[in-house]
């Protein structure tokens, strides 16, 4: 009975989260957006390319009873637009910039 009621609890918690996933169109971005999204936390997914399966992803999400929303991004641009560079940045699971 106890562990159910963390559970509960747990649950509660993150109805209250918002998860920012980088690359969430496809790949490992997109199983931890729905993974979360089924857990209640709402969604801020970024992707580059892939307005199609973002686009799904949004709609499988909502499905669910989820908030989320999509952000086209390219990261990249951002970092140099700005003068600024990250040492490293992880997208989706994947290194796609390091600093030298």
């Amino acid at each position: 009975m106890h562990s159910s009621l963390n559970q509960t609890t747990n649950e509660q918690a993150m109805n209250k989260k918002i998860a920012i996933i980088t690359g969430s169109s496809r790949g490992l971005g997109r199983n931890m957006a729905v993974h979360l999204a089924r857990r209640g936390v709402g969604i801020i997914g970024t992707y580059r390319n892939g307005e199609a399966e973002a686009g799904a992803l949004r709609q499988e999400i909502e499905a669910l009873g989820g908030k989320v929303a999509m952000i086209a991004l390219d990261d990249l641009a951002l970092l140099t637009g700005h003068g600024r560079q990250m040492p490293l940045i992880i997208k989706g699971g994947k290194i796609v910039k390091e600093a030298a």
